[in-house]
Formats: structure tokens, C-alpha cells, sequence
């Protein structure tokens, strides 16, 4: 994906599917890529092959003296007991835009701190971004080379950019033990293919006061906006509210996210400083854990990827549980992770069916959404309703299906990745499936002339 205005907004496709970059015509809706790719294409174009909608966030870390600056596509929330974070680093020389971040993964692994910012679209932004782009493997933009402003951590040593609005402060994770006793975090990261992912425990949180008293809000676009041909939906969308009034929590989404509003959590600042209200995490997750469903909530805005995964179950029947946290963590081979709960903390976080299909299944499909009131409404649905209680809930849910072998299609979606799990591991409330993609199915009405469009970034409104 290429930036292609200051506003940083991205729009894919770039170029037409054509057969000469490996794709095929699988239907008369789709076409198809196998992700066969080897070295010497990636080192010719190492760009995503396919979108998916990632957050970005700026990351500082210190290497000797220096304050060192990274971008980290796909930043996310991996559990919630104790509040985890993963962020993901090349390791490997792919090519002149994949290559081994080695200073900076060198800084990380010294000081074992990050410091996560979040800015808004515009010129500050564009030089950091510039900034970043401009250095090779061997060396890292640094604060001193633009003298910008720094405020200091409030639970870790490294220093965060003054500009940021939200800063997320986290320290490399230290083995401990689950909730059922289970070793958890023996190695702080995961190496998968050409990137370590890293985990990091999040102590300390800084939110401008003005975003954290209601003066401003913060706006996240949490999905692309595409407009289809044809929407593809089921006559039988949801006609009947009786899966919410079995259940005892209906999880709500938005894709046009304000933090703060009535609908979200209110943050609740330990201190203030330097107009930023700040909050201090608990080392421990005992001394964490919210048992209410509405505190258990995330303690602050986090920009989220949500992936709608698709699973068989038992008895061949399509499952979907949208994940809020799914996310892009390696190039090569490209892989996607997603989190889901087995910890039985509450109605929010509860072992999901989903979990133990997809260990049987070995397999899972992954599909990218886009802002449209039918879909906002079948991902509430389906985040809501269990399989267990309603095993067509796939299809109450008003997407359109269709089988393949390795998991369900949902033809609704512009953008599904097939995926094989190549490995899984415990976080403490949540599971991570790492997922190589091995398949792609691109609806053939996204097109350069209809692309999907995408801003990584927030923006704030008063």
C-alpha cells in the first residue's frame, strides 16, 4: 500500500488482478491468487498482496542515548488479562521495504520498553513518517535528527513524541501463569517467518486531557469504505431479535468509532500531567481483572483491525465470530493472527466455540469487511449469538456462503484470506492463532475504478 495524500489515505487495488501477478478466475465473483510466492519475487515487490485494514502507530524505544522511531503496521490488543499488546518487527531482508529492522529490535531487546504513539493525519505526522522511511537497515530515525518535542514516560523510562494524543507505555512480558495455572510467556516473542512479534504488557496509558474529559473525541474509521455491485446478502438478514433476548450481554460495534461517547467506557485518569490524564496498570492480572462486563471493557481507545473468521463445525455447519483483534503480523510467509478467548472471566470474555473448531479444523478463513449497515449489523449479531445455542447462526446472520474446502466463503465480504494455523500460544485470557495465508479470493467488483479506501490514522474532532 502507497500513502497517497497527507491525510494518509490508502486505496487498494493499486492495479488490476491480472493473470501475469498470479491471479486466476475462480468464479464469476472471484478471482483467486495461490500464496506461493518465493524470495526472488518478494525482493522484486514485497508489498502486501492483498489489503487488509491495519491501524498504524509510531513506536519509540531507546538505542545507547538515543531515542530511536519506528512505524508498526497492525499494532493490537492480544489479551486482556493482563492487558497485552503485540507489535511486529521484520527480522529478515526481503527487500528495499522488508528488511531487518536490527537497531531497533537491538533497542528493544536492551531497554525491554516501547513507548506507542498515536497521531493524527498532517505535516507533523509526515515528517515522522518521512523521517522513518528515509533510513536503511543499519540505522533508525531519532528524535535529535528534527529536535522534536518529548514528554517523558510515566511508568517506563523511554520518551514519547509531546505531539502524540494517546500514548500506550509497555514493558516486554515476564513468564508468569494463566488463570487455570498454565505457564504463559516462557520468550517475551514469536518468531514467524521474516518478523518477531513481540508482547509487551502495557503499564501505563496517556490520553490528553481535553480526549479524556469529552472536550474532544477521537474518531476511528474501523472499517473500509467500499461501495459493491452487488451487497449479497440473504433475504433472512436477521429476522428475528430472539438470539439477543437469550442472551445475558449483546456486544455491540460501530465502524464510525468516538472515544469518548456515551456508548464506550469513560477513562478513568490516576493523575494528570503536563495536560495529559494518565492511568498506571496493576503489574499483576489478578489484581486486573474486572468481573463486570462493562469495566472489563478495554481501559482506553486502541485502534482495532476486525477480521470475520469463518470455521466448520461438527457437523459441517458455516461459524463466523468477527475478532476485533486480528491483524497482519508476517510477510513471508504472510500471516495472520487472531485472538480468542478461553478464559471464563465473564460473558465478554468466555471460551468461544470458535477456538476448538479451529484447532480441529487446522484451518480458517479470514474476511475483510467494509462500512455498510447490513454487515455492522450481522458483526453485532454474530458476536453476540453463540454456535452452540444457534448452530445456523452464520446464515441468520444475513451473509451470503458458499463452501470451499478449507473453510466457509463469505462472498458478502470484498476480501478473504485462506488461512493453515502454523502455530498457536497462550496469552493468559486469550489464544493467538498464527494463520499462513495460502489462499486469496478478491471479489472481481473491486477494481481500481471501485477500490477499497482506508485511513490508518484517527482523527479528532472537538
Amino acid at each position: 500500500m502507497s500513502i497517497i495524500s497527507k491525510t494518509s489515505q490508502f486505496s487498494w487495488p493499486r492495479e488490476p488482478l491480472t493473470e501475469k501477478l498470479g491471479w486466476s478466475n475462480a468464479s464469476s465473483l472471484f478471482s483467486e491468487k495461490p500464496m506461493n510466492e518465493n524470495l526472488k519475487t518478494l525482493s522484486a515487490n514485497s508489498q502486501w498482496p492483498a489489503f487488509f485494514s491495519s491501524p498504524m502507530c509510531i513506536v519509540n524505544t531507546y538505542y545507547g542515548k538515543d531515542t530511536i522511531i519506528e512505524k508498526v503496521v497492525g499494532p493490537s490488543i492480544v489479551n486482556r488479562f493482563p492487558y497485552i499488546m503485540a507489535l511486529s518487527f521484520c527480522k529478515k531482508h526481503l527487500s528495499e521495504r522488508h528488511f531487518g529492522r536490527d537497531t531497533f529490535i537491538a533497542g528493544i531487546e536492551k531497554t525491554r520498553e516501547v513507548s506507542v504513539q498515536f497521531f493524527e493525519p498532517g505535516d507533523l505526522l509526515d515528517v515522522i513518517l518521512a523521517g522513518i522511511e528515509s533510513n536503511g537497515p543499519d540505522a533508525c530515525y531519532k528524535i535529535s535528527d528534527k529536535k522534536h518535542n518529548i514528554r517523558s514516560g510515566i511508568s517506563i523510562s523511554i520518551d514519547a513524541i509531546a505531539e502524540a494524543y494517546m500514548v500506550y507505555e509497555g514493558r516486554l512480558v515476564k513468564p508468569g501463569k494463566d488463570f487455570h495455572g498454565n505457564t504463559i510467556f516462557e520468550k517475551p516473542f514469536m518468531d514467524i517467518g521474516s518478523h518477531r512479534i513481540y508482547y509487551f504488557e502495557i503499564t501505563g496509558i496517556q490520553l490528553r486531557s481535553d480526549i479524556a474529559n469529552g472536550k474532544t473525541q477521537i474518531n476511528w474509521q474501523a472499517l473500509a469504505k467500499w461501495r459493491p455491485n452487488n451487497k449479497l446478502l440473504h433475504d433472512s438478514l436477521i429476522r428475528s431479535d430472539e438470539p439477543y433476548k437469550h442472551s445475558g450481554y449483546v456486544k455491540s460495534f460501530t465502524p464510525n468509532y468516538f472515544f469518548p461517547s456515551r456508548n464506550t467506557i469513560a477513562f478513568k485518569g490516576d493523575g494528570t500531567k503536563d495536560k495529559f490524564t494518565y492511568k498506571l496498570l496493576p503489574p499483576l492480572a489478578k489484581d486486573q481483572v474486572e468481573v463486570d462486563n462493562d469495566r472489563a471493557r478495554w481501559p482506553c481507545f486502541f485502534p482495532s483491525s476486525l477480521g470475520l473468521i469463518s470455521t466448520y463445525s461438527k457437523n459441517l455447519e458455516a461459524n463466523i465470530m468477527p475478532c476485533g483483534s486480528t491483524t497482519v503480523v508476517s510477510r513471508h510467509p504472510f500471516t495472520i493472527a487472531v485472538c480468542i478467548s478461553y478464559a471464563n472471566i465473564n460473558e465478554r470474555y468466555a471460551p468461544r466455540a470458535t477456538l476448538s473448531l479451529i484447532r480441529e479444523n487446522g484451518h480458517f478463513g479470514c474476511g475483510v469487511g467494509y462500512i455498510d449497515d447490513a454487515i455492522t449489523k450481522a458483526i453485532c449479531f454474530l458476536g453476540t449469538t453463540s454456535l452452540n445455542d444457534y448452530p445456523k447462526k452464520a446464515f441468520m446472520s444475513g451473509l451470503k456462503i458458499e463452501e470451499r474446502p478449507l473453510a466457509p466463503l463469505i462472498t458478502t465480504l470484498p476480501i478473504h484470506f485462506e488461512c493453515k494455523v502454523i502455530s498457536e500460544q497462550k496469552l493468559g485470557t486469550h489464544i493467538i492463532f498464527y494463520g499462513e495465508v495460502v489462499n486469496m479470493l478478491v471479489r472481481k467488483d473491486l477494481t481500481i475504478e471501485n477500490p477499497l479506501e482506508w485511513n490508518p490514522w484517527s482523527e479528532l474532532r472537538a
